[in-house]
């Protein structure tokens, strides 16, 4: 029996989603997560050197309570196939893409197949909005963008829908990718300007956002005060570290998944130095409603 299939470019996908929505599915689905209706699948992940890639599958299964209180309607089970592909930039391509395919819970068959660059981006940015809505500062008014890509972007749009933002610095590895993002801004209404250095963006804000494809540490301990929040989102994957190992022990640490912060977030160095204990120093984020 042939399998009916709703297909969705990004484009498509785009002009049907806005932050604010996102932001709030991404809400309840953390909430959904907290009250243990989530099933993660282990993460697979292949490099591939000779391209600067790698490779990943990501799945899930919100299976939807019986009882009272439930935070999603709908039973959702898929999968998503995302790569990073480092060359792109030198063809002229983007080095993120991805594609989502879900399945209906019911049948198990395939219901949708999804390009996923747009909700990546928008997905990624609405849990760094939401981290910094309940765990920054509560009168937080100025920001550090490490990272003036897509990514980074997207983060400020989001941030935007949940903190009053009065001042941005931006910093990237090139200085004309952090003033094209300094101007963007600027030309919205956000005030934003290009720093030379981390330690001078990182200067005298309450929040700190670092997106980038980092290897080695860019944000060390002793450039941040006391208090300041910090959404460190680039390191998805083994080997990648965007936060000083000593920086990440002085904090509370807050991350949705143990597993994955341990073995693709950017607990993976404090952990292998032994400058945290996995069981003593993760907060599970909790959002229930």
């Amino acid at each position: 029996m042939p399998i009916p299939l709703l297909v969705l470019d990004d484009a498509e996908i785009h002009n049907l989603l806005s932050f604010k929505r996102v932001i709030e599915l991404v809400e309840l689905a953390f909430a959904a997560d907290a009250r243990g209706e989530v099933t993660t699948l282990p993460v697979v992940s292949r490099q591939i050197e000779r391209f600067q890639a790698n490779f990943v599958v990501k799945a899930g299964h919100i299976e939807l309570s019986s009882g009272a209180g439930s935070c999603l309607a709908t039973e959702i089970l898929g999968l998503k196939a995302g790569s990073f592909w480092g060359v792109n930039s030198r063809r002229g391509l983007p080095s993120h893409n991805a594609v989502m395919m879900m399945i209906d819970p019911e049948t198990g068959r395939p219901s949708a197949v999804l390009a996923a660059n747009t909700l990546t981006t928008m997905r990624t940015a609405a849990a760094g909005a939401i981290a910094s809505k309940y765990l920054a500062p509560a009168k937080s008014r100025a920001v550090a963008v490490l990272g003036a890509g897509e990514q980074g972007r997207a983060q400020l749009e989001a941030l935007l829908e949940v903190k009053q933002v009065e001042r941005v610095r931006v910093w990237d590895v090139s200085m004309d990718a952090a003033q094209a993002y300094a101007e963007f801004w600027t030309h919205r209404g956000v005030p934003t300007e290009a720093s030379p250095s981390v330690r001078d963006a990182v200067r005298d804000v309450q929040i700190i956002v670092t997106a980038t494809p980092a290897r080695s540490p860019i944000l060390n301990s002793d450039y941040v005060s006391h208090g300041t929040h910090i959404s460190a989102i680039g390191s998805d994957a083994r080997g990648k570290q965007e936060v000083q190992a000593e920086l990440v022990a002085r904090c509370r640490l807050v991350v949705d998944k143990r597993e994955q912060s341990a073995t693709i977030g950017e607990m993976q160095v404090p952990l292998q130095q032994g400058l945290v204990n996995e069981t003593l120093s993760f907060a599970k984020i909790m959002i229930c409603f």
